[in-house]
């Protein structure tokens, strides 16, 4: 059995000294794939601090496109004694949790981990497995209702499904959602890629309306196949991957994968800081995407209804820019002068007050840090009411608009609050009377004039009685917080909004709140359990009795204070500071918490330097920040100014210090770097015009003459090259943009290299033909036997590339035409562009002479071959018509494929002829 290592392992020398995390993959473990498929993960770990090679090794074992052997690469990562496994599909990580119970798994799980047996439960999951599970299941029906609604007259679809994942429900769940929307299945099993070019076309025979394809790894990797072969049948496409749609298919509808595999760094970090990975929660997911390919919908002339584009998901990523400047280097006697300055000014105005002023100093510090954490708690329960104001103002408006039978502008209006508040889980409408009239759902089916019965609700009983109401904090799957808000309109023609709230986007709110280097933030609800934490697995995994107890006494302890910063222990026991703040609308309370010794450090560090200092140190201390300061402001601020011009191109400026010290004599360095700088500017845009057209060693030779009359027009006897690809054409037009493309790259490097070594002058190149010269503007020493000499390692350059090229299917040759004589060149264009070129029937001729010639053929015309004479065999191939030209052209062939000295006519011969 082969199994696919790949470049990731890691070096022998680093198995003692850091970690190894081990990915086990399904497909290889090339750099590309590994990437394509663990990138965000691998960026989540160098954003926390993890280098590769230096502060973790990283293994991979992959199986290959096969099923059957994830097992095996799994136990080839438990022999490699890694630290950690990370998978990012189901698949994989059953295979590695069947191979070892020992060793830490972190993986994505599209099932239900507790019936599959790899966890106890998402709150604790025991064992060695945890990681992100999503919706998986319940989204099949979603994305069902979602087609069906973006394809109203859908009745038929055809699934595709892989059978070897039938242990994962998604097949028994699209019948079931299926039947339920009243749609028929034709179900197509998918065991290896060819069998898609027989199942869509059968779907087409057998009328279903669409495609459906069910999550399974082999399948992803086949998106492209599967928009193409629907394209052709005619077929939109549902999948369950972003990637589907961006290789055309129509729609698809997930989870943010990119998301989950950055948390899965989270999990990694944890596990190889200690922690056991049973007692990390399995997290959910609480972003979803609806990716959509506009391109496919116009070409199946589908036009979609504006409920389904308005759940499309945003192309545009907020990204936060932060510009640190980075201060320059400064030596060592510099950076002494300002640090001895700057501590003399901060410590004479704390010697001064003295010992007697210590006990005040410890007071104000304390009533400072009181109201410093009150105000952070403050803000912190100011934010979290921020947060549920922000949602009931999203459905305020709602609640204004009076309840028809047609209840698609209500459809509407929760859609766009879904999407303007991505908390929001689920959003209900009641009407007066408690009948449900539409419920709008990220995970379950959405439902229209349901009917259901929700008059006992106490969510629309509170609504009805103080017109908003705040439900207590559930947990689903006693892990996820979540929490229900009512809302009811003015008056009897309204209606009632009923929103579910995942309480877990709350977490962004308490992370960011720091106080010091380790003070931290987290919520309780009414019964004193956390609900948000800047460590989210303490509120995934809940707050046991005794906990939730010692909370509730603090709660007491610091409102029976008045509401002052407290010191307590915290549920680590140790000594903190703790201040807190109520969110009465909820009955949740925000805590602020420091740790007591760090609180309290800058007191104890400044009363240890007060009584360290003497009076005589201070006196010292304020004459030396006297001096250096009437010393250095000058020459710093003429430094600053002289460094602005000098860094937007004003070369001409100079900066005059005189201090005799490290500031004179960067001074002096700066006007040296600023003169140096103006001479290499001239130079490099002088040669940057030159050789647009000219080689480099042509451009540097007139740059250095100073003379560029060369390059005026004038008459010159010149050899003018042209060459091209023979069947490039027909290539381009099959070949693929990146196959044509890195084909003329190969091909220009190829000849540029060698046009430069020759020092002639590429005047023009287009696609794949090229012209040179030679003998212009420079002359040169026998230009036709130098312009053969050319044409020949050219053409034994790119029949090297060629040999290469049709291994890979690329039907193209090499010709290449020559002529000499007299020519009108110099330099043509406009100020912003200019060419070197040459006009004359000289042009003409090699032109139509590349032309006539064959792949692997060298032809000239009469001057050259007369010019070369016996130095290089030629073939006579006689006279010949060629196109532009009313009497016939004598032709020679170059000799450089098998030819004897029997073809090789001495100049004496060739000129007779001519």
């Amino acid at each position: 059995m082969a199994l696919f290592g790949g470049p990731f392992a890691a070096s022998p020398g680093l198995a003692a000294t850091v970690p190894h995390v081990g990915l086990l993959t399904y497909w290889d473990c090339s750099p590309g794939i590994v990437q394509g498929e663990f990138g965000p993960f691998l960026k989540g770990l160098e954003e926390l601090g993890y280098r590769k090679g230096e502060t973790f090794a990283l293994e991979c074992q992959a199986a290959g496109k096969n099923y059957d052997r994830l097992a095996e690469a799994a136990r080839k990562l438990v022999q490699l004694s890694v630290d950690v496994i990370v998978t990012s599909s189901q698949p994989a990580g059953r295979a590695a949790h069947q191979v070892t119970d020992s060793v830490p798994i972190v993986s994505i799980v599209s099932g239900d981990p507790i019936s599959a047996g790899l966890v106890a439960s998402l709150a604790r999951p025991g064992g060695n497995f945890t990681g992100v599970s999503y919706y998986a299941t319940e989204l099949t029906a979603k994305r069902l209702e979602l087609l069906k609604e973006a394809i109203p007259g859908i009745v038929t679809i055809g699934v595709l499904a892989n059978p070897d994942v039938s242990y994962l429900p998604f097949e028994a769940d699209a019948m079931r959602a299926a039947e339920k929307l009243g749609i028929g299945v034709k179900l197509h099993h998918i065991r290896q890629p060819a069998d898609l070019d027989v199942a869509i076309p059968e779907m087409k025979k057998e009328s279903v309306q669409a495609i459906f394809v069910l999550p399974d790894v082999m399948l992803a990797g086949e998106a492209a196949h599967i928009a193409d072969l629907a394209l052709e049948q005619r077929l939109p496409t549902m999948a369950w991957a972003p990637w589907y749609p961006r290789n055309g298919c129509l729609l698809a509808y997930s989870a943010d994968y990119a998301e989950m595999l950055h948390r899965l760094a989270f999990y990694v970090d944890r596990i190889l800081k200690g922690t056991n990975p049973g007692d990390l929660p399995l997290e959910q997911p609480t972003k979803f995407e609806l990716s959509i390919n506009l391109k496919t919908a116009n070409a199946l002339g589908i036009d979609l209804p504006q409920t389904v584009l308005i759940m499309e998901s945003s192309n545009e990523d907020d990204v936060r820019d932060s510009i640190h400047p980075e201060a320059a280097p400064v030596r060592r006697s510099l950076f002494r002068k300002y640090f001895v300055a700057l501590f003399a000014a901060v410590i004479v105005p704390i010697t001064a007050s003295g010992i007697g002023d210590a006990w005040f100093g410890y007071r104000d510090q304390r009533a400072m840090l009181s109201a410093l954490l009150r105000v952070e708690a403050t803000s912190a329960a100011g934010k979290m009411q921020s947060f549920l104001d922000d949602i009931r103002d999203q459905l305020g408006w709602m609640v204004q608009r009076t309840l028809t039978a047609d209840t698609r502008g209500q459809r509407l209006d929760a859609l766009r609050a879904m999407r303007q508040a991505p908390a929001i889980v689920s959003i209900s409408l009641v009407d007066r009377a408690g009948v449900e009239r539409l419920h709008v759902s990220r995970i379950d089916l959405n439902r229209v004039e349901g009917g259901l019965d929700r008059s006992g609700d106490p969510a629309v009983v509170g609504a009805l009685s103080t017109g908003i109401w705040y439900g207590p904090v559930t947990y689903r799957d006693g892990s996820e917080p979540f929490m229900t808000m009512a809302l009811w309109g003015p008056g009897e023609r309204y209606g009632i909004v009923v929103v579910e709230i995942n309480l877990k986007l709350i977490w962004v709110v308490i992370s960011e709140i720091r106080v010091g280097r380790s003070g931290q933030a987290f919520v309780l609800d009414q019964t004193g359990r956390i609900i948000a934490h800047p460590d989210i697995s303490k509120v995934l995994r809940g707050t046991d009795e005794n906990t939730a107890e010692a909370l509730l006494r603090l709660r007491d302890e610091i409102a029976t204070a008045g509401g002052e910063a407290t010191t307590a222990r915290n549920a680590e026991d140790e000594r903190v500071v703790t201040a807190m703040a109520p969110i009465p609308s909820v009955g949740w309370t925000v805590f602020v918490e420091q740790p007591q010794a760090e609180a309290f450090a800058p007191l104890y560090a400044s009363l240890w330097r007060t009584g360290g200092l003497l009076l005589a140190a201070i006196v010292l201390a304020a004459a030396l920040a006297y001096w250096l300061a009437r010393r250095m402001t000058g020459p710093i601020r003429l430094l600053e100014e002289g460094t602005d011009k000098i860094g937007a191109g004003q070369f001409d400026h100079r900066i005059d210090i005189a201090t005799g010290d490290e500031l004179e004599r960067l001074a002096v360095r700066f006007n040296q770097m600023a003169q140096e700088l103006a001479i290499s500017r001239d130079r490099s845009e002088r040669i940057a015009r030159l050789k647009r057209f000219l080689s480099p060693q042509v451009a540097e030779l007139v740059e250095k003459s100073g003379d560029e009359s060369v390059l005026a027009g004038q008459r010159a006897e010149v050899v003018a090259v042209f060459c091209d690809l023979r069947g490039f054409t027909a290539f381009s037009a099959h070949a693929e943009p990146d196959d044509v493309m890195k084909v003329l790259r190969d091909y220009y490097e190829a000849l540029g290299a060698i046009i430069t070594r020759y020092e002639a002058t590429l005047t023009n190149f287009s696609a794949d033909g090229l012209m040179v010269l030679v003998n212009a503007p420079v002359p040169s020493a026998e230009p036709a036997l130098r312009a053969v000499e050319m044409a020949i390692d050219m053409q034994d350059a790119v029949q090297h590339l060629i040999a290469e090229w049709r291994l890979r299917g690329h039907a193209v040759g090499f010709g290449i035409g020559l002529a000499m004589g007299w020519a009108t060149v110099g330099r043509i264009g406009y100020e912003a562009r200019v060419d070197y070129t040459a006009i004359g029937n000289v042009v003409n001729l090699a032109s139509r002479l590349c032309s006539s010639a064959d792949d692997q053929q060298i032809l000239t015309d009469d001057s050259v071959a007369c010019s070369v004479g016996g130095k290089i065999p030629m073939v006579a191939l006689g006279a010949r018509h060629l196109k532009g030209f009313d009497e016939e052209v004598r032709v020679y062939d170059v000799g450089i494929r098998s030819l004897t000295s029997d073809f090789a006519p001495d100049a004496t011969e060739i000129c007779a002829k001519s």
